[in-house]
C-alpha cells in the first residue's frame, strides 16, 4: 500500500473514531465499515437522525451486509452527501482510483479505495463545508 493512502487511511480513521466515541465505538481500521453497521452508527451521529431497518448483527451474511450498505448510502444521499459519482482521485492526487459508488457490492467486499472516497465526501460534507458556510461542523 502506497504511504499516502496509508496516511489517509489512518487519519480518516481516526477522523471517525473520534465521532464514533459518543456511543463508546472504535474501528482500527476502514474495513470495519463493510458490513454497514458502524458506518450507519457514524452517520446516526453526524446527523442526529435514527436509520430504521438495519441489522446490527449481520455476521457474515453478505445479502445483510449489502442491505445495511445500502440503508447507509440511501440515508447519506437523502441527506445531501454525494455518494455517487464519487472520486478518491482528488485526494489522492498521485494515483488514478476511480470508486463509483452505484452499489454497495465494492464498499461490502472491503475496496479500501471505494472506502477512502465515501469517508472523504462525508468529512466534505460534516467538517469542511458545513463549517465554511457557518453550519455546526460533524
Amino acid at each position: 500500500m502506497r504511504d499516502k493512502t496509508l496516511i489517509h487511511l489512518q487519519g480518516f480513521a481516526a477522523w471517525c473514531n473520534s465521532k464514533l466515541s459518543v456511543r463508546s465505538l472504535k474501528i482500527d481500521t476502514l474495513t470495519q465499515f463493510h458490513d454497514g453497521v458502524l458506518l450507519i452508527a457514524l452517520i446516526e451521529i453526524l446527523s442526529g437522525k435514527k436509520i430504521e431497518g438495519y441489522v446490527a448483527k449481520p455476521g457474515e451474511k453478505k445479502i445483510v451486509q449489502l442491505n445495511n450498505v445500502t440503508l447507509a448510502l440511501k440515508a447519506l444521499a437523502d441527506l445531501g452527501v454525494p455518494v455517487s459519482g464519487i472520486s478518491a482521485a482528488g485526494m489522492l492526487s498521485s494515483t488514478k482510483i476511480y470508486q463509483f459508488l452505484s452499489t454497495p457490492t465494492a464498499f461490502v467486499d472491503g475496496d479500501t479505495s471505494c472506502m477512502l472516497a465515501l469517508i472523504w465526501s462525508i468529512i466534505q460534507f460534516y467538517q469542511l463545508d458545513q463549517s465554511v458556510f457557518g453550519g455546526i461542523s460533524g
